[in-house]
């Protein structure tokens, strides 16, 4: 009997004797059979649950822009240069899990202040709008990191500490005169 050949685990991508490895078999674009390998059942499930939460992932994406762009008050087919880059620079800062939680949960309250306000323009509202979800975000965050602390050190009270948006910090610094050599040497 020959040697059995090795193959490697499609998820922790370790060496496996390929008589012994988890097979899946998958179609190829090219409607041709082929097969993945993997060390355990585990790492079979965990590789399918990854590639569950990536196609779950590419479809709140498309969602919540869709959703955000309906709360600015864009058309399906609209374009609008100044959305793009301004929603680009939330999704660059918050992840589209966390943007998700949040549109379900306040959609309707970011309406009820939009459709309450008289906007000259589209991109006056479009940037309200964007403006609050960053901020509001920021906040949904630090409450949501605040709740799992808080459940993690049970016996700790902690208390949210916003800080108001016009509060500046002014900090005066005195700026030391430079010394000269006679006073490094002490003369």
């Amino acid at each position: 009997m020959g040697k059995s050949k090795i193959v490697t685990c499609k998820y922790c991508k370790s060496k496996i004797p390929k008589d012994t490895a988890y097979v899946e078999e998958y179609l190829t674009d090219t409607g041709v059979l082929r097969n993945n390998y993997y060390c355990s059942e585990e790492c079979l499930k965990e590789k399918q649950n990854e590639v569950k939460k990536k196609e779950w992932l590419k479809e709140i994406k498309k969602e919540n822009r869709e959703r955000i762009r309906g709360i600015c008050g864009l058309e399906e087919k609209e374009k609008n240069i100044y959305f793009q880059s301004t929603y680009k620079s939330i999704t660059d800062n918050f992840s589209q899990e966390d943007i998700y939680e949040f549109i379900n949960k306040y959609e309707k309250d970011m309406l009820d202040i939009l459709n309450n306000i008289d906007f000259k323009t589209v991109n006056s509202r479009i940037k309200y709008c964007l403006s609050m979800l960053e901020n509001q975000l920021q906040h949904y965050i630090a409450e949501n990191q605040l709740d799992k602390q808080e459940f993690k050190e049970k016996t700790e009270e902690i208390e949210p500490s916003f800080v108001d948006e016009d509060f500046d910090i002014v900090v005066n610094v005195k700026k030391k005169e430079r010394r000269n050599l006679d006073d490094i040497l002490g003369l």
